[in-house]
């Protein structure tokens, strides 16, 4: 299974597991979604510590809403350029929508 983000602020892919070091997480389902962010978010923006919830409703703090697609999906292309209409809009039609992923500075 692939995870894709889609970040709520932009609107922009923000990671794709198949895109990500060759990453295989082995955890239950949900906590892929943020055992994933987590290490995007610590590699990529190398942040401070964060909490991750998965739920139904959009957060105001900030988050990303979560797709998941099969890994051999043709449909939704390893994403290669999280700005792309094009590979965004393959997410969105083609994807399976999760929930969503609300992130928060940890205490």
């Amino acid at each position: 299974m692939r995870i894709i983000l889609i970040d709520q602020a932009s609107g922009y892919v923000f990671a794709d597991s198949a895109d990500f070091e060759g990453k295989v997480f082995n955890v239950p389902y949900p906590e892929y979604a943020s055992v994933f962010a987590k290490a995007v978010d610590t590699k990529v923006l190398r942040q401070e510590e964060r909490d991750y919830s998965l739920g139904s409703a959009v957060g105001d703090n900030g988050g990303y809403v979560v797709f998941e697609a099969d890994e051999q999906c043709e449909l939704v292309p390893v994403i290669t350029d999280g700005q792309s209409q094009a590979q965004i809009d393959a997410v969105l039609m083609h994807g399976r929508y999760v929930g969503f992923l609300k992130v928060r500075r940890a205490a």
